[in-house]
Formats: C-alpha cells, structure tokens, sequence
C-alpha cells in the first residue's frame, strides 16, 4: 500500500513539473491585469506590431473571454462574418484560416452569418493608444476582407506571438489590400480582479 501511495505521490509531482517546464516553453502566465503602457511593452518585446491595437472593454471581458478566447474571425468588406471554418474537417482548427489564405478567392464562395458581425466586435473594444490620429476613410476601402484576431498576454506564445506571425506572413502572400489584421486583446484592465485562473 505504501509502494502505491508513492508512486502516486511521484507520479502528482512529475506531472506538475511536466506542467510547468511546458508552460516556461510556451511562455505562459499568470492571468494578471495589464495597462495599455504594458500591452504595448508586451508587443514590442514579441514583435507583435501593435500600431492598430484594440482590448476588449472591462465590462464585456467576461462574456468576451467565454466567447472568444484567442479565436480568429473572418469578416467581409461589409463587416459580415464569413463562416469559412464550417467546411473545414475540423471547424475549431486556426490552420484552416492559413489554409484559406492559400487561396483568397475561394472567400467569395463561403457562407455569411448574420449571427456576428464585425461592427458588433469593435463595439465590445476602445483602442489602446489613446488619442490616434485616425486617417480619413478612403471613398472606398483598400481592404476586402478583415481578419480580428483576439489573443492575451497569459496564454503563451503559441496563442500570441505565432499567431500573429503566421497570419502576417499569409497576409503578405495575398493581393496587396486584400486583407487586413485586427489584433483585439482580452486582458484584463488595470484594478480589475481577474476572474479566471490560467496557471
């Protein structure tokens, strides 16, 4: 009986030990609140271009996070969400938005879905570098379609940095204009309690 209580002990701690060495690789960490200043420290030190940077509004957060943590949406050049994914094997996989960007005309023949839409996301955000100058709309828009990606600073490097690196690169593989990249972040604000626990 002692032998089975050891090696059950032994077994507890290798298994957080194996949860904290592959937690260091991906760089995940506590879920901690984060001002604008250190979301834009956070994206410099990953080279994450944080030029058009949005976060989810305190009050939205948590329906946000349960919503849409670290997902990645497609919406058309009238802000319609195109249902892409659906087709795919696996609807849930983010390579099946670097797949599509493959082959960019194939868009046009996905579905739209009224149930999303691109206005209702930028409602639930406020911009992180306050006081941008924002250029005058052109009278039509350069881009087609708009790929939001929402990600954090608690959920390690593949739901961030790579992320954003490999939707970057597709993009710049695609017709000039055909695509533009909106990084939305779910941290939580400066004298918020977080409410959920990633580490």
């Amino acid at each position: 009986m002692k032998l089975y209580f050891s090696l059950l002990f032994l077994f507890c701690i290798s298994v957080q030990s194996c949860k904290k060495i592959l937690y260091t690789i991906h760089d995940v960490r506590s879920v901690e609140s984060q001002s604008n200043d250190a979301l834009l420290k956070f994206c410099t030190a990953k080279n994450i271009d944080a030029s058009n940077l949005r976060r989810v509004k305190q009050e939205m957060l948590d329906s946000n996070l349960r919503s849409h943590l670290n997902k990645h949406y497609l919406f058309d050049g009238q802000g319609r969400f195109v249902d892409y994914a659906s087709s795919f094997e696996n609807p849930r996989c983010k390579g099946n938005l670097l797949e599509l960007l493959k082959n960019p005309s194939e868009i046009a023949s996905y579905p739209r879905k009224s149930s999303l839409s691109l206005e209702s996301i930028l409602n639930q955000t406020i911009e992180v570098v306050q006081g941008k100058k924002v250029a005058a709309p052109p009278e039509k828009p350069v881009e087609t379609y708009t790929i939001v990606m929402f990600w954090n600073t608690f959920s390690g490097n593949p739901n961030h940095k790579k992320a954003y690196v490999d939707l970057r690169d597709a993009i710049q593989k695609c017709p000039p204009g055909m695509f533009s990249l909106q990084l939305i972040d779910q941290d939580f604000h400066p004298g918020a309690v977080p409410t959920i626990q990633w580490k």
